[in-house]
């Protein structure tokens, strides 16, 4: 049977999915008009199920947290709730074990892929004993929350107030004259009174160094006869006395509407007055411009200017720019990991800056980023700089983020395919007014809104609508660290290296793996399985009790045999 051959569950199945504490409430509810579970057995359950309740409430907290607080960076913290997500999730495995047993009895007992009830029962009393140890912990829980709510109320740096730019303040733009042109003709167009313009982008996409480049541009500096840089704090400001008749003012950084709305009263209303917001956020940015065509959105760097960056910021202490052709080469692959992304490209330039200029060097770096090396120093300053673009998401929503690291890097996306996983999954579920599916899209147009996400480029698109999309490459490094930092178990292939549980199972090129290592391999946590490219190895989905998904889109090679045990999977939600 070819991959063809395996088509994806009925919709109606994937609507019937929900979050697990939902899933679990339901099952409860089923069970206690059965026989269900002795007295003891329903003691654990609801003990941990409380406990299950609280861990993830408080998960939701520091999730939501924009900027953590020390405590929350530390590293006894991180090992903390690395470990806090890990026995969160071992919960939620044995109750959903415990409630199949209670809801299919005949099934889950003649099953060999569920556990046997007494050994869940023998779970249940384990994890009530590691939840104890975790009650011990309750000093360091207090701690943790008193800290984010200091985070939460204090500014995360002394409130110095605004800060108005020095005209002479050079800030060198290289590339983006298109960009540069064109907000230039937009603050100049005649015939409107007092415009205010968005300019908006997600983290370290050039804004600020735009906008100061126009800001100090000749055109600008000539045309208003005062001007003001405001660097956003998180209190109100007073700009009386820095304002006059014929005035641009510069907002960089507002983080939301409020902020917005705060600042708004203190502006002037005047004719000549034009205001400039700098936002990653698109909705600030269509709020506080209500007209479209004062709304500009800044893309990612063209292949050309990418280079030029990368050239200037490599030489930057060189009048002589000078690459031969297998410095070239490297260039144009190590540019190509960056995405267009300056401020990644600034990075590794910078990087380089300083080391020799040849080409083993290099290559060297390049197969570092191809390999995602997590200790690189360059990898760790990209992700601290672009953390906002994970920071400010809510809860739900950098859950489906961490998804995305199912697929390597530069996969090409079928969205259909990503909203449905993230439904099985619980990531979206319904509300009073929209379906799990409805939620889903809502999440995966915000994420091409923020630019996290970006049609793919090789894939015709449907009018409207964006069928395909691609994870920026740095991205995507981000959410990998943050994933195996939390805990959730995103594996990509098998190795000796692995030493988490694997929960979600993606395995490219999978004739290449150890079958040995496969083997030895503890499987029975998995809730999905992807698998890229030829299918080769005898993979047992005996093993994998708990599997939700089973993701075979794209795949070779598949034989009758392989898939036999797939009637046995009693959590299988969705098959593709």
């Amino acid at each position: 049977m070819d991959s063809s051959a395996v088509v994806e569950l009925s919709k109606a199945s994937i609507e019937l999915a929900s979050n697990v504490l939902g899933l679990l409430n339901h099952m409860h509810d089923a069970s206690s008009t059965k026989a269900a579970g002795t007295g003891e057995e329903e003691e654990d359950v609801d003990v941990i199920k409380k406990e299950l309740e609280m861990m993830q409430s408080f998960l939701m907290d520091v999730a939501e947290q924009r900027r953590p607080s020390q405590m929350a960076a530390s590293r006894s913290f991180k090992t903390w709730l690395r470990q806090l997500w890990g026995l969160a999730h071992d919960v939620e495995d044995c109750l959903l074990q415990f409630y199949l047993h209670l809801e299919t009895p005949s099934r889950a007992t003649s099953s060999k892929q569920l556990l046997p009830r007494g050994t869940i029962a023998k779970q249940m009393r384990s994890l009530r004993n590691q939840i104890k140890q975790v009650n011990r912990s309750s000093e360091l829980y207090c701690k943790a929350i008193s800290s984010l709510d200091d985070a939460a109320a204090a500014p995360s740096q002394p409130n110095t107030g605004p800060t108005v730019a020095d005209d002479s303040k050079n800030a060198p733009l290289i590339g983006r004259v298109k960009e540069k042109t064109h907000l230039i003709q937009l603050i100049s167009q005649d015939g409107e009174q007092h415009r205010v313009i968005s300019v908006w982008g997600m983290v370290g996409i050039g804004k600020t160094t735009l906008v100061s480049s126009v800001y100090q541009s000749k055109e600008i500096s000539s045309r208003f006869e005062q001007r003001a840089w405001v660097t956003i704090s998180h209190h109100p400001f007073d700009l009386h006395g820095i304002l006059s008749r014929s005035c641009l003012i510069v907002l960089d950084d507002i983080v939301s509407i409020e902020e917005w709305n705060l600042i708004r009263p203190h502006l002037p209303q005047d004719t000549r007055t034009h205001i400039i917001v700098i936002t990653r956020e698109a909705g600030v940015a269509e709020y506080c411009s209500t007209a479209h065509r004062n709304i500009y959105k800044l893309e990612y760097l063209e292949d050309n200017e990418a280079l030029e960056l990368f050239k200037n910021k490599v030489f930057l202490d060189s009048s002589v720019i000078d690459l031969n052709a297998d410095l070239t080469t490297q260039a144009k692959l190590i540019i190509n990991k960056c995405d267009g992304h300056p401020l990644a490209i600034t990075t590794i330039a910078g990087f380089l800056a300083r080391k020799p200029k040849t080409t083993m060097k290099w290559k060297m770096l390049h197969g570092d980023f191809s390999a995602g090396s997590g200790g690189n120093p360059n990898h760790e300053t990209i992700s601290r700089a672009l953390a906002p673009s994970y920071d400010d998401l809510p809860y739900d929503l950098k859950l489906c983020l961490l998804y995305l690291c199912v697929f390597p890097k530069g996969h090409n996306i079928r969205r259909n395919r990503l909203v449905r996983r993230w439904v099985v999954e619980g990531y979206a579920s319904n509300t009073d007014n929209m379906s799990a599916e409805q939620v889903g899209e809502g999440y995966f147009q915000e994420f091409i809104r923020r630019s996290i996400i970006r049609p793919s480029k090789i894939v015709t698109h449907n009018v409207g609508s964006v069928d395909h999309c691609q994870v920026h490459n740095v991205i995507h490094g981000i959410v990998t660290s943050k994933s195996k930092e939390e805990n959730h178990g995103f594996v990509l292939g098998i190795s000796s290296s692995n030493q988490d549980t694997i929960r979600h199972l993606s395995i490219i090129s999978e004739g290449m793996v150890d079958k040995d290592m496969l083997k030895s391999t503890n499987l029975s946590h998995v809730r999905s399985m992807t698998v890229f490219g030829e299918w080769k190895s005898d993979l047992d989905l005996g093993t994998m009790r708990l599997l939700r998904v089973l993701d075979l889109e794209g795949t070779s090679g598949l034989k009758d045999h392989a898939l036999k045990k797939i009637g046995n999977l009693l959590l299988l939600k969705y098959l593709s």
